[in-house]
C-alpha cells in the first residue's frame, strides 16, 4: 500500500513539473513577437483562401445547377431532327461539388468539372481552373489545402526549432537539471507545449469550416473530423520531429537549417521526383494517340459505316438470318439504325479499351505516388486530403464513368428510335423525331458519395508509422540532452 501510494505521489510530482514547464514555454511563445506575426499571417490566409474557396465553390455549384436545369430545357425542346443529329447535338454533364472539396479541391483544380456527352466520343473534361492560372499554379494554388499541407509545418517548425536549444544556450538547462528536472519531464514539457498550441491554433480552424460546411449540401461529419484527424497526425510528425533535432543540434541555427531543409526535401524535392518518376515509368498517351488507337481498331475490326465492306455485310446477314427474310428492303427494322447502334457498341468497346489502359497507368501512377509516403509524410497527408474531400482520381474516375454510362443510354435511345421506329430503309435522314423522344432520355443524376473513409486508410497508416518513428526518437534521443554539448 505504502509503495503504491509512493509511486502516485512520484508520478504526480513528474506530471506537476512537465505541466509547469508546458505552462511556462507556452506563456513565453504567446508573448513573442514572432509567435504572433506568424500566427496572424497565418491565420489571415488560411480564413481568406478559405472564404474565397467557399464562394467560388458555392458560386460553382449554383452554376451548375443553373447549367443542368438551360441544358435540360434545351434537350427536351429540340426542333424535329434526326434522332442522330440529337445525339451529336449531345449534352452537358457537371461533377457535384462536394463540402470538403472547398478545403481541399484536388484534381478538379486540374481535370475540371464539366463534360461534353455526345455520339462517337469519350470527351475530357472542359475548363479546368488550372487553364486560366498562372505557371505558379505548378507549384501550388492557393487553397486552404495549401496552407495546411505547407505553410502550417513550417508555422511548426518556426516555433519548435530551438525550443530545447534556446536552453542550452542560456545556460538554463543545467539550472534545471540541478533542481531535479529529468530529461524526459524537460522534452515532454515542451512536447505538451507545442502541441497545445498547435492544437488550439487549429481549433477555430475546426470550429469555423464545420460551422459553414454543415449548411453545405452533402456534409459529412465523419468524413470531416477524419479529415481534420489526418491533418493532425501529419501535424505530430512535426511537433515530434522538430523537438528531436532540437534536442540533437547544439545550435539554434543548425537546427533551424536541418528542419527547413527536411521540410524543402519532403514537400518539394520528393513529391516532384515521384511525380516524374511515375510519369516516365508509366507515361499517358495524349489524346492524339488515343484518337489514333481507336481509329487503328475500328479499322481492324472493320467500318461497320462501309456499306461494301465485310462487317456491314455480316450485320445484315446476321439479322437476315433472325427475321427469315431474303433482302434488307424486307427487314422489319431499319438497317441504318442498327448500323448505326453496332457502330457506336464498337466505339464504345475501343474507346473503353483506351481508357482502360490510361486508368491502368493512372493507378500505377498513384501507387508509385503514394508509396513516397513512406518516405514523406506530406505525400501520405496530400493523397489522404483528397480521399476524404472526394477530390481524388478514384473519385474523378467514378464520376466521369457514370457520366459515360449515361452517354450510352441517351445515344443508343437515339440510334434505336431510327432502328425500331422509323419504318424506312437507309434514308434515316428523313426520319424527324419530336420532342416526345427527347424528354423519354432520363436525366442525369450523380449522387454518389466520396468512399474516402476507406481509400484514406493506407494514408492514415503511414502518417501513424511516421508519428511513432519520431516519437520513439525522440523518447529514446531524450537521454542525450545534455547541457555541456
Amino acid at each position: 500500500m505504502l509503495f503504491s501510494i509512493g509511486w502516485l505521489l512520484f508520478f504526480n510530482k513528474i506530471q506537476t513539473m512537465i505541466w509547469t514547464i508546458a505552462k511556462k514555454e507556452i506563456q513565453e511563445t504567446i508573448r513573442e513577437g514572432r509567435f504572433k506575426v506568424a500566427a496572424g499571417l497565418l491565420l489571415v490566409l488560411l480564413f481568406t483562401t478559405f472564404a474565397l474557396n467557399y464562394q467560388y465553390q458555392l458560386r460553382q455549384q449554383k452554376e451548375h445547377q443553373i447549367a443542368s436545369e438551360a441544358e435540360r430545357h434545351l434537350w427536351e425542346h429540340q426542333p424535329e431532327k434526326n434522332p442522330h443529329g440529337a445525339a451529336h447535338f449531345g449534352v452537358f454533364v457537371f461533377k457535384p461539388v462536394y463540402p470538403l472539396s472547398i478545403l481541399d479541391p484536388g484534381v478538379n483544380y486540374y481535370n475540371g468539372t464539366t463534360l461534353y456527352l455526345e455520339a462517337h466520343k469519350r470527351n475530357s473534361e472542359l475548363f479546368a481552373p488550372v487553364q486560366d492560372a498562372t505557371s505558379l499554379a505548378r507549384f501550388g494554388d492557393m487553397r486552404p489545402a495549401f496552407v495546411l499541407l505547407y505553410l502550417f509545418p513550417l508555422f511548426i517548425v518556426l516555433l519548435g526549432y530551438n525550443l530545447l536549444t534556446k536552453e542550452r544556450e542560456a545556460k538554463t538547462l543545467s539550472l534545471l537539471m540541478a533542481q531535479g528536472v529529468s530529461n524526459y519531464q524537460i522534452v515532454a514539457g515542451k512536447w505538451v507545449a507545442l502541441s497545445t498550441i498547435v492544437l488550439v491554433f487549429h481549433l477555430p480552424v475546426v470550429l469555423v469550416s464545420s460551422f459553414v460546411l454543415n449548411n453545405f449540401p452533402g456534409f459529412s461529419l465523419s468524413s470531416f473530423l477524419l479529415f481534420n484527424g489526418l491533418y493532425l497526425l501529419y501535424y505530430f510528425v512535426f511537433i515530434n520531429l522538430t523537438l528531436l533535432v532540437s534536442v540533437l543540434a547544439k545550435r539554434s541555427g543548425a537546427a533551424f537549417i536541418s528542419l527547413l531543409l527536411f521540410w524543402i526535401v519532403t514537400t518539394v524535392l520528393l513529391p516532384k521526383l515521384f511525380s516524374n518518376i511515375a510519369n516516365e515509368r508509366y507515361p499517358l498517351p495524349t489524346n492524339e494517340q488515343m484518337a489514333k488507337n481507336i481509329a487503328e481498331l475500328n479499322k481492324g475490326r472493320g467500318n461497320i459505316h462501309d456499306l461494301v465492306g465485310d462487317a456491314y455485310k455480316r450485320a445484315v446477314d446476321s439479322l437476315l438470318k433472325v427475321y427469315g427474310v431474303d433482302s434488307v428492303s424486307d427487314l422489319p427494322v431499319n438497317m441504318a439504325g442498327i448500323r448505326l447502334d453496332l457502330g457506336e457498341q464498337q466505339d464504345t468497346r475501343n474507346a473503353e479499351s483506351q481508357f482502360t489502359l490510361v486508368k491502368e497507368k493512372l493507378n500505377a501512377q498513384k501507387q508509385l505516388y503514394n508509396a513516397g509516403g513512406w518516405l514523406s509524410p506530406f505525400l501520405s497527408a496530400k493523397a489522404g486530403s483528397m480521399e476524404l474531400a472526394g477530390t481524388d482520381l478514384s473519385s474523378h474516375w467514378r464520376f466521369t464513368d457514370s457520366a459515360e454510362r449515361y452517354r450510352r443510354v441517351f445515344v443508343n435511345r437515339m440510334n434505336r428510335a431510327i432502328a425500331y421506329e422509323s419504318g424506312k430503309q437507309e434514308a434515316f435522314t428523313e426520319y424527324k423525331a419530336t420532342s416526345a423522344l427527347w424528354k423519354e432520355v432520363p436525366r442525369f443524376r450523380y449522387d454518389v458519395k466520396p468512399s474516402g473513409q476507406e481509400n484514406a486508410q493506407p494514408s492514415f497508416l503511414t502518417l501513424c508509422f511516421w508519428c511513432l518513428l519520431t516519437g520513439l526518437g525522440l523518447r529514446i534521443f531524450s537521454n542525450r540532452l545534455n547541457p555541456l554539448a
